[in-house]
This record gives structure tokens, C-alpha cells and sequence, in this order.
């Protein structure tokens, strides 16, 4: 029994030291086409349906294992180099596939000012080490930050003949300090500019945009004044001169601590207000749909319409028919005008022709009359 559990166990530790060192050879019935510059793989191969069907994420990742094994057994045949303790493949410049770029190519960075005079003046760089020797405390030290060589940590300076005793000589020191710093920030900000095609200005100060418009100037002059030490106070004013929009008081805040009689007023102020409120009433608004109703029933009851539909007002034309009865020279029973404006009256008596008499053809059963 011990002996073949001892087998057994040795045949399970083969088989497991088996899979995870597979061999680096593998076999396809259609060979791959490499892309060795975008390393790249194009397998045509067929899927095997039924392995994909039973166990398709194991049937997946050993595929893609082979795949992979053949891009490095191909990486391995080109030509090697080691840098930095490492073997690197050098990977060819012709490809199979032209495959669009993500991002456009980087441009190259625009030489800084101090980049282009040392190539006029020919000035290489050197390498400086970063360790240099201290004779005072007889140690390697850095040559530039934390406990590095530059860093001046005297308890006592000399003071020079010449110069002024009573003068803080640690915070001038610090104060240069400064000053180099800020000189440098400024030197990068102005290469970054001038990379950028920006206009830059001087060591004299800020240069004034151009063009600018009348707010911003009017901006300007009020930032002018505010730089005194009265702040603008006692600033002469110009003719016509308009303080700027945005340039309003500053809210000022109540205290935080006060009298207790005021603090008692100004609460019961508030409590007066919300129970007092009353909503604001437009007696002009509430009045006017009411006189818009009745001008509109007046005007519906002054219309009249005659037999054609159309409108008109009746108390006019009575007007108008009164006026036309005062007249002496017309008849005052005006029945009714053709278009020329001649009587109907005065026509039928100018025609002297009778009117043509009715046939009696028929009697009164609707029969011929007998001749």
C-alpha cells in the first residue's frame, strides 16, 4: 500500500512538472504569419468545435499560449543584444501590416536657450558625479539635495569689514535662496512659452495685451489705484470716470458676539415678519380680466349683421338715413337705388309699354279652351 501511494504521488508531481514546463515546440497544420515589428500573430487555422464546446475557456487559453510560444520562438531568431545585464532582440523595420497610429507622432522638443547658445559656443556636457568628498566631516556626500554639499548649515557666519554689522545675515541668505529659485521657475515658464510660440515678455516686467478693450483698461487703471497704500482712497479720479461692474463693497459681517438686547430684537423681528406675512395683491392685474369681459360684451351687442353676414353698426346708419331725409331736393320715401343711383319709381314711369299680357290656353280644369 505505502509503495503505491509513494508511485502515485511521484506520477501526479511528473505530470504537474510536465504541464508547466510544456515544450516550446508547437505544431500547426497552416504556419502563422508574423508581424514581428507590431508583434503581431494572425492564426488561420480551423476551431476545434467540439473542444471549444465542451471546456471553451481552457480550449481558449491554451490556443492563446501557442500562439504566443511561436512569437517568441521567432523573436529568438533575431538578432540579440544585452544592455543593462538584460539580452534584448532587436526587432526589424519592414512589417507586414500597416496599422494606424493612436496618437499622432510626438514632435520633437524645441531646444531651450541655453540648449541653443552652448551649440553655437560648442559647450558639451559632462557627466558630474553625484557623490563628492567633504573634507570636514571626511565622508561621501551628495552633491545637490537632502544633506548635500550645498547645503549651508553654519551655526556662525563672518561678518565682512565693510559690511553692516546689525544686518540679519541668515535671512539674507535665505531670502537669496529665494530669489535663485523664483529666477529659475521663471527661466522654465519662459522656455515652456517660447516652445509654445507665445509672446513673452522681458526681465523689465509684464507685457500689456494688445487690443485691449475699454473694460479692461477700465480694469486695469482701478487695479493701478488699489496698488497704494491707501488702497485707491486718495486716488485722483478722471472726468466722467465709472467705477468698473464688478467692483462693489464688500459684505460686511455682523459680529460674532454682541448684546443680548439686539440679538433678542433681531429674532423677534424675524418671527414678526413670517407671521405677518401677507401675500402682495395687484388690485390693476386682479381688475383687468373682468373689464376685458365687459368691453367684450359691448362690443357684441353694438354689432348688428345684415342679409349678406356682414357687419355694421346700427345707430350709423340710422344717423345716415336722417341726414338724407333733411335734404329737400330728394324724395324723403327713399325705397330703393339701382346701381347708376337712378329711382326704380321714375323708371317704370318713363316706359310707356305695358307689360306683355299671360296666354289663357288653359281653363280652369287645365283643358284647351274651345275656339
Amino acid at each position: 500500500m505505502d509503495n503505491n501511494f509513494v508511485e502515485e504521488l511521484l506520477q501526479k508531481a511528473s505530470e504537474d512538472e510536465a504541464k508547466a514546463t510544456k515544450s516550446v515546440t508547437v505544431d500547426k497544420q497552416i504556419p502563422l504569419t508574423f508581424d514581428l515589428k507590431h508583434l503581431l500573430a494572425v492564426d488561420t487555422n480551423p476551431l476545434d468545435i467540439k473542444a471549444l464546446k465542451a471546456n471553451k475557456e481552457l480550449y481558449l487559453r491554451d490556443l492563446a499560449r501557442d500562439n504566443c510560444q511561436l512569437i517568441c520562438n521567432e523573436l529568438w531568431k533575431l538578432e540579440t543584444k544585452r544592455v543593462d545585464e538584460a539580452v534584448v532582440a532587436q526587432l526589424p523595420k519592414h512589417f507586414e501590416y500597416l496599422l494606424p497610429r493612436s496618437k499622432p507622432i510626438p514632435k520633437a522638443k524645441p531646444p531651450t536657450k541655453w540648449e541653443t547658445y552652448a551649440k553655437e559656443k560648442g559647450i558639451q556636457k559632462t557627466k558630474k558625479d553625484k557623490l563628492v568628498w567633504d573634507e570636514v566631516s571626511s565622508s561621501w556626500k551628495p552633491r545637490f539635495g537632502f544633506r548635500g554639499i550645498n547645503q549651508q548649515n553654519d551655526w556662525a557666519i563672518e561678518v565682512p569689514d565693510n559690511a553692516d554689522p546689525n544686518v540679519n545675515y541668515f535671512d539674507k541668505r535665505s531670502d537669496e535662496k529665494n530669489e535663485r529659485i523664483a529666477k529659475n521657475e521663471f527661466q522654465r515658464l519662459r522656455n515652456i512659452g517660447r516652445s509654445q510660440k507665445m509672446k513673452i515678455a522681458g526681465n523689465h516686467g509684464v507685457m500689456p495685451h494688445l487690443n485691449q478693450s475699454q473694460e479692461q483698461l477700465k480694469k486695469a487703471s482701478v487695479l493701478a489705484k488699489q496698488s497704494t497704500a491707501s488702497v485707491g482712497r486718495f486716488a485722483e479720479k478722471l472726468a466722467d470716470e465709472k467705477a468698473p461692474k464688478n467692483s462693489g463693497k464688500k459684505r460686511q459681517f455682523e459680529p460674532n458676539f454682541r448684546d443680548q438686547g439686539q440679538e433678542k430684537d433681531k429674532s423677534l423681528k424675524i418671527i414678526n415678519d413670517i407671521m405677518n406675512k401677507k401675500p402682495k395683491l395687484d388690485i390693476n392685474k386682479a381688475i383687468e380680466p373682468i373689464v376685458k369681459n365687459r368691453m367684450s360684451k359691448k362690443s357684441k351687442t353694438n354689432d348688428f349683421k345684415d342679409k349678406r353676414g356682414q357687419k355694421f353698426d346700427k345707430k350709423r346708419k340710422f344717423d345716415k338715413k336722417r341726414e338724407f331725409d333733411g335734404n329737400d331736393d330728394k324724395p324723403q320715401n327713399n325705397r330703393s337705388f339701382n346701381k347708376k343711383g337712378n329711382n326704380n319709381s321714375n323708371n317704370k314711369q318713363n316706359n310707356s309699354k305695358p307689360p306683355p299680357k299671360k296666354s289663357n290656353k288653359f281653363g280652369a280644369n287645365g283643358k284647351h279652351r274651345k275656339k
